[in-house]
């Protein structure tokens, strides 16, 4: 899944939101750091309020929990990735606030909210305090009981298009090929409102992007695409920036707007 060149020994892992923040922003927090001024009131309130959803739904998790289910409490990155490996050797079914050793090949960091084994290997699960379906034709969800692909039911409704959560997803399932942990079931989910696991098909091409490689005007792609996409050019656009970083050469990084597409 490689093909960028060599990168700079300075160069941090990038974790999963990433993808979907403007690449521009990526290369000018690590060319031009800045003080981070005090988030807005209401910015605040929402991510407290989101905090306090994923404590919930822990809280939710652990009042169906099994004996080989692991929770991970928090503590130092190191101790969270050494935990995540213990229960992977364990090979416990679900893991509670995990955290995935770097990819120091590909460049990625990134800690899952929840992992599930299925069938031939783990799905990340996040979550988030949003909705994540609407009335439509039918989608498959899980109970916090028993929060796998497998024992998903279909449901009268559809899921919401939202391409940031696929994108995160796609970047765990990323992260678990690199470790050969990934299910061959290219899907993942999220626990949103309705406190239930909603399953996406990350294989399903289900956005439409622009596509000046294929002389077409749009282009349906899949979640996984997408993420690759989106990924590489913030990745070398990081590269970029790293190598730079002594001289400050604005003009030599930067070499596409945030609008450019493939």
């Amino acid at each position: 899944m490689s093909g960028h060149g060599a990168t700079p020994d300075s160069m941090r892992p990038l974790g999963s939101y990433v993808a979907k923040r403007c690449p521009r922003r990526v290369q000018l927090d690590i060319v031009q750091p800045v003080e981070q001024v005090p988030a807005a009131d209401d910015v605040v309130m929402r991510m407290e309020a989101g905090i306090a959803f994923e404590v919930e739904i822990t809280g939710r998790l652990q009042a169906h929990a099994r004996p080989d289910w692991v929770f991970i409490a928090g503590g130092p990155a190191a101790d969270e990735i050494a935990s995540t490996l213990a229960a992977i050797e364990a090979k416990a079914p679900l893991i509670v606030n995990a955290r995935l050793p770097s990819d120091f090949e590909e460049w990625r960091s990134g800690a899952p909210d929840l992992m599930v084994w299925d069938v031939d290997g783990y799905v990340p699960i996040d979550v988030k305090h949003h909705k994540t379906f609407d009335d439509g034709e039918g989608i498959r969800v899980s109970d916090l009981a028993e929060p796998t692909p497998a024992a998903s039911n279909a449901v009268g409704f559809d899921l919401r298009a939202r391409k940031d959560d696929t994108l995160q997803l796609a970047h765990y399932r990323r992260m678990l090929q690199g470790l050969d942990l990934a299910s061959s079931g290219s899907v993942g989910g999220i626990i949103g409102k309705e406190g239930v696991v909603a399953w996406y098909d990350l294989d399903e091409a289900r956005w439409t992007t622009p596509a000046k490689s294929d002389g077409k005007r749009r282009k349906r792609r899949t979640s996984m695409e997408v993420y690759d996409f989106e990924f590489g050019i913030r990745r070398e656009w990081a590269e970029d920036a790293y190598r730079h970083l002594d001289d400050r050469a604005q003009e030599q990084i930067g070499r596409a707007s945030c609008r450019e597409r493939v």
